[in-house]
């Protein structure tokens, strides 16, 4: 299983802005500690992922694996 989520940010389709929150900074590598309880093994990112995401998630799976 493979996840490829977008760093949180919420699109509006009307206006075609997107929205991002510093309070969901945490949000993506919760989410993925998730999945990875459902089987995922592998993650990437979507829109608006940055490194920023990505080290989130090195950090928080070093701390369990």
């Amino acid at each position: 299983m493979v996840a490829y989520p977008n760093s949180g940010a919420i699109y509006d389709p009307t206006t075609k802005v997107w929205t991002h929150s510093h309070a969901v900074d945490k949000v993506f590598s919760n989410q993925a500690l998730k999945w990875h309880g459902l089987g995922c093994k592998w993650f990437g990112g979507c829109c608006y992922t940055s490194s920023k995401e990505i080290r989130l998630l090195k950090e928080t799976f070093a701390a369990i694996l």
